[in-house]
């Protein structure tokens, strides 16, 4: 088990009311929370990271052809 460790920290006294309201919504103390949160910035790293591998693997469009592709179909569809 982790040792556990205390610390002090200061914020503004608007950013220590949100988080005071966030953990309080999520009915868990602060240490929770905040691992909660670099729980949910790790996983949205890795999606990041996989929705851009195909561009980098020469697999996904440009913009440039994603619009011309759909102007057509809007063309298509309004004929």
């Amino acid at each position: 088990m982790a040792k556990r460790v205390v610390f002090t920290m200061g914020l503004e006294p608007g950013l220590r009311a949100a988080f005071n309201a966030g953990a309080k919504i999520a009915r868990q103390p602060a240490s929770p929370v905040l691992c909660a949160k670099r729980e949910y910035d790790a996983f949205l790293r890795r999606k990041v990271e996989a929705s851009r591998a195909p561009m980098r693997d020469g697999l996904g469009c440009s913009n440039e052809e994603i619009e011309v592709e759909f102007a057509l179909r809007r063309t298509r569809v309004g004929s």
